[in-house]
């Protein structure tokens, strides 16, 4: 599947056991995208646009956002 199919649905959540997104191409498939950090937790993902805007903490509680524009390319934004 292709950053649009899911961009077009638009719906995606957080697996808070996997520390990943799920983000769906339709009501029943979907792919995973790992935490943009490792050790930052994934609070909330939500579709902005063309992207997905990952709000996550570390173990101090600092909030980090990042966005990510494709599968597998994402940058901070604080």
């Amino acid at each position: 599947m292709a950053w649009e199919d899911y961009r077009n649905f638009g719906y995606s959540e957080v697996d808070y056991s996997t520390n990943s997104i799920r983000v769906y191409s339709d009501r029943i498939r979907y792919t995973t995208i790992p935490s943009p950090m490792p050790l930052f937790i994934v609070e909330s993902a939500t579709w902005q646009g063309n992207n997905l805007l990952i709000k996550t903490r570390d173990n101090h509680g600092v909030s980090r956002i990042f966005v990510q524009h494709s599968l597998r390319e994402y940058y901070p934004i604080n």
